[in-house]
């Protein structure tokens, strides 16, 4: 019988036949990476990765699509057979999964692995064996062996690990430069030291500004450290520390056979992303783990190490991984995310590391824009910010603003709020006024509407040591009724000599200046007479000051009880946003946003003493990870990266990019809050009249008001 096909469909039908055939003859892991291609992944780099076998450290830039170059990694291991062993069942040998481990320091980061896996294997039509790889944190792991070898391991909750260690600091009289108890934002810094002593196995493990900021020597530290497992050990608890304590214990003191034998057999085949992140004490272990392993795989960013606060060495991705393991090392150098304006602009700035490979970093797109504007302060910069974001949400981008410090992105979170124009979220606690320096800061400005509540003295205690004179002056002010604004002079000076001359002179000019502008200065003056000593928690708190200051500028307010309530409702408002899911705009550390991206990223407040970090560029290795720091947030844009620094003040690390295809930005607004003012889209006085002094600061409108063309 003749086909009714046509002379077309018969000859693509012979083709069909002749690729099925083609295919039908490719061993199964061909096949695999035939798929791969066929889903748009560029393999120049990929198909060396997956194809390398034994020990293997595999260098990912950013953008490089790091997850999912594990997970192919991982299948294609199992689809050669090399990641799998023959088992008898019943009368038949099969091939099965040895025993992999894919290891991770999130539980968040464990879990979209396995169901990136899943995913993965349901596309390129492979078998699903998720339920035979463990997948999981180390601490997870470390948590199940040694539930395994019959030891406790009920977790502490961090609350109550917390209570534990403020009892062991009291015994040893551990208190703040002012000899009061440490206030909570101290205590979470001391806590983070703590980890990172505990993380580390060099003489290094005691540098810290907190432990220079209390006076703690190597031996107090050592000892708080004791007091505090035992505290712990008696109700019968520990913390993740410890986990790892008593394998490394148990392995390197002890020396036991049976638990490093143990830890030895548990797996073949061990796959270890975020690499960089790794810490002294977790490595020492890890190489127990590996040491009877068919194959260890490692997958970082040596340009991304940025967790030494939290024990993290660089060193054992560039150095001592090669020494140990002489693994093959793979680069996937080619960045899928940034531009290559983007990336071409902050890779002249990165490249100045030293303890880092060399690689060449490439972007597989063109094009991208850059953009940097210098402000001549934190107000002007804030408008200008809004005003861009505005302009981004308007075109349908997503935005991220990545600030150094959490305190830093507090301006920007207050003028959002006040903006009320688009949705955005804060990545935590200390981006809002709960916070202790944020309960701290509100405590000054109530020094003007309570009389003697514990507000007020806390606000006084700030500028004194004389608690006892504090505390005698709200004595007398509550028994008379009165306030220090209204208390006698005499009566002021008998009870707290020290700040009296200080309240007076703020008393007298309130006088003639009013309640808005004698708050104005009490800030400042505690900005500039108060936090003067260099430490982090002055830091912090005189940018916080600065923030609430910058309201005052921005706004119009009868009373500072209208300031105050305006400032409780705002902070309930923030407080709602804390990681709000789905917001267009977000803002965000750099350490939060880490291996995540945007449309468009602004890096807010690029200025010196911020990027990098004052109080963490002491040596070339505090230096180099602040570079990483930077080079993170200029390495997170899809489209448009945005720099922003105080005129006269740019970061060390803009001096060091290469910006001569960027574009900058000009005058201090792009004038679209201006005209959304002139459509009556903005009502609030206040933020007219400030959107008109900056104008005019920019030369958009003269000084009636008028449209300068």
């Amino acid at each position: 019988m003749l086909s009714t096909n046509s002379v077309f469909d018969d000859l693509m039908d012979f083709s069909a036949t002749k690729e099925s055939e083609k295919r039908s003859k490719m061993k199964p892991s061909d096949r695999l990476i035939a798929d791969i291609e066929g889903y748009g992944f560029n393999l120049s780099q990929l198909e060396v990765v997956l194809k390398t076998s034994g020990h293997q450290l595999i260098v990912s830039c950013a953008g490089s699509g790091k997850t999912t170059s594990i997970i192919f990694k991982i299948i294609y291991d199992l689809k050669s057979g090399r990641s799998t062993v023959m088992r008898q069942v019943g009368d038949k040998p099969i091939r099965v999964p040895d025993t992999i481990w894919v290891a991770t320091f999130l539980k968040s980061g464990a879990d979209e692995l396995k169901n990136s896996y899943r995913r993965w294997c349901n596309r390129l039509h492979c078998a699903d064996m998720s339920q035979v790889i463990q997948f999981s944190t180390l601490h997870a792991e470390f948590k199940r062996v040694i539930t395994q070898l019959g030891m406790n391991t009920d977790i502490i909750s961090e609350s109550e690990n917390k209570s534990l260690l403020k009892k062991i600091l009291n015994n040893y009289g551990i208190k703040s430069s002012k000899g009061v108890q440490l206030n909570e934002d101290e205590l979470s810094s001391l806590v983070g030291a703590l980890t990172r002593t505990r993380n580390r196995l060099d003489n290094k493990r005691y540098e810290s500004d907190i432990y220079e900021d209390l006076g703690l020597t190597g031996s107090v530290i050592d000892c708080v450290l004791r007091d505090w497992k035992v505290a712990r050990g008696v109700k019968n608890m520990v913390d993740f520390e410890d986990l790892q304590e008593i394998l490394y214990d148990a392995c390197y003191v002890q020396k036991s056979e049976a638990i490093i034998n143990f830890l030895a057999d548990r797996y073949k085949f061990i796959y270890l992303d975020e690499f960089q992140d790794t810490s002294q004490i977790q490595y020492a272990i890890l190489k127990i783990y590996a040491s009877q392993a068919r194959q260890v795989i490692a997958i970082g960013d040596d340009d991304q190490t940025i967790y030494s606060w939290r024990g993290s060495d660089n060193e054992i991705i560039t150095k001592k991984f090669l020494l140990d393991f002489s693994p093959v090392k793979n680069d996937l150098s080619v960045n899928f995310r940034c531009p290559e304006k983007i990336l071409n602009s902050i890779k002249p700035s990165i490249v100045n590391n030293v303890n880092r490979f060399n690689k060449v970093l490439t972007s597989a797109n063109t094009g991208g824009l850059v953009r940097y504007g210098s402000y001549p302060g934190y107000r002007h910069m804030a408008m200008a910010l809004g005003d861009l974001v505005y302009d981004d949400v308007a075109k349908g981008m997503s935005v991220a603003i990545l600030c150094r410090t959490n305190s830093d992105g507090l301006l920007p979170a207050l003028f959002f709020d006040k903006m009320g124009k688009f949705s955005y979220s804060i990545s935590g606690k200390s981006m809002t006024l709960d916070s202790y320096i944020g309960r701290l800061v509100l405590s000054i400005v109530k020094l003007f509407t309570d009389r003697y509540s514990s507000d007020v003295k806390r606000a006084l205690n700030l500028l004194t040591f004389d608690t006892y004179g504090v505390k005698k002056l709200m004595s007398v002010c509550k028994s008379s009724g009165e306030s220090i604004w209204t208390i006698n002079a005499e009566d002021l000076k008998y009870s707290c000599f020290e700040i009296a001359d200080r309240i007076l002179s703020w008393r007298d000019f309130r006088k003639n200046s009013g309640d808005i502008t004698t708050l104005k200065l009490v800030l400042q003056e505690y900005r500039y007479s108060v936090f003067v000593r260099e430490n982090q928690f002055n830091d912090i708190m005189k940018s916080v000051l600065l923030s609430v200051e910058s309201i005052l500028d921005y706004y119009d307010y009868d009373s500072v009880d209208d300031f105050l309530v305006e400032l409780q409702d705002i902070n309930e408002r923030l407080k709602a946003r804390e990681k709000k899911a789905n917001a267009q705009v977000k803002i965000a550390t750099v350490h939060e946003f880490k291996g995540k991206e945007s449309d468009s990223v602004y890096i807010w407040n690029d200025s010196e003493n911020v990027f990098p970090y004052k109080r963490s560029t002491d040596t070339l290795e505090e230096l180099e990870e602040e570079r990483r720091i930077h080079y993170i947030a200029g390495t997170r844009a899809k489209k448009v990266s945005t720099i922003m620094y105080l005129r006269g003040h740019k970061g060390s690390f803009v001096d060091e990019m290469d910006l001569s295809e960027a574009e900058e930005l000009v005058g201090e607004t792009s004038g679209v809050l201006k005209k959304a003012i002139e459509n009556n889209m903005v009502e609030n006085k206040g933020m007219q009249e400030f959107v008109k002094e900056v104008s005019v600061d920019t030369g958009e409108i003269d000084e009636d008001g008028n449209l300068v063309t």
